[in-house]
């Protein structure tokens, strides 16, 4: 789907992914650094070119592309599987190749369209439990674990889930390092 918007913080923006994006977003995608617990895909632009397409179409499935404030992407945010009552969603994937306070506000942004915008009451957290770094990202949050399942590709995922209400809670502390820390 398209959000027609841009979603602007202190740091970064998100707006959605177009086809002319195809090249860039498949470079994050083949950067052996953020790719590692992501699903794989072929060097072919054409492909991700089409993929873009037939995701624009995906009811419930957003994609967007994370800029600094220079307009230079720096990475990518997936909010998808929106219930059709509109109760919950999941957040796919995330790739972060700006600084740490950047790739923090690509996530927060993405909680606030999917709570704010979306008016989710909660979202579903899918990730490799080998992912350390984004388990406990998630945790400061105000994620809390749910279950966890095996895969073949990946092995154990953990599913987390995050309230509004404890995602609220957590939040102001998460942006008030934004604050401080993106001034620099």
């Amino acid at each position: 789907m398209v959000f027609d918007g841009i979603l602007y913080g202190k740091t970064v923006c998100l707006r959605s992914v177009e086809e002319k994006d195809a090249a860039v977003t498949l470079k994050m995608r083949l950067n052996p650094s953020a790719n590692q617990y992501l699903t794989k895909v072929d060097n072919d632009v054409e492909k991700q070119r089409a993929f873009i397409a037939r995701q624009r179409d995906m009811a419930g499935d957003y994609l967007f592309i994370a800029e600094d404030m220079n307009g230079n992407p720096i990475g990518m945010r997936r909010v998808n599987r929106v219930s059709s009552e509109g109760r919950y969603c999941y957040t796919g994937s995330l790739i972060g190749l700006g600084n740490a306070v950047q790739n923090t506000e690509i996530a927060l942004l993405g909680y606030d369209f999917a709570f704010q915008i979306l008016g989710v009451s909660r979202i579903i957290l899918e990730v490799v439990a080998a992912n350390v770094n984004v388990v406990n990202s998630q945790a400061r949050y105000g994620a809390e674990e749910i279950k966890r399942e095996s895969s073949e590709e990946f092995g154990e995922f953990i599913y987390q889930e995050l309230t509004l209400e404890s995602y609220m809670a957590h939040r102001p502390a998460i942006y008030g390092l934004i604050e401080k820390l993106g001034s620099r």
